[in-house]
């Protein structure tokens, strides 16, 4: 899962998916916020990726080049069969989510809500 998010989102300038754990964010994700029926799917796909690759590359997705895991990702993405499509979509919904809402992104690269800070107590100086 950890290969996966990191295809996704890899390290360029800023930190990846993998690299910031959010493998972790995903699988929390699943167990605890996706339904019975749409869970199980995703966990069946996730077994089923080395499979995929291997097909496809005659290797197992961990040991595919970034390029052919891009291309891996992309085949799952298009696939009709409905388990790839839940399984896909649920893979980055919940990696986009956990990167965007990542301590890196949020702090760390000088993101700052709208409209800006508050200051509610300040000294009144009368001119």
């Amino acid at each position: 899962l950890n290969q996966l998010v990191e295809a996704f989102i890899p390290k360029t300038d800023t930190p990846g998916a993998g690299e910031m754990g959010i493998d972790k964010f995903v699988m929390v994700m699943v167990n605890d916020c996706t339904p019975d029926n749409q869970r199980s799917t995703f966990m069946t796909q996730l077994s089923l990726v080395d499979a995929f690759a291997k097909e496809r590359y005659s290797k197992l997705f961990t040991n595919l080049s970034a390029k052919e895991k891009t291309e891996t990702l992309g085949l799952i993405s298009v696939n009709e069969a409905p388990e790839w499509k839940t399984f896909f979509g649920t893979l980055k919904r919940y990696t986009v989510q956990g990167y965007q809402t990542s301590e890196y992104v949020m702090y760390k690269n000088g993101f700052q809500f709208a409209p800006g800070f508050y200051n509610g107590c300040v000294d009144l100086v009368e001119s």
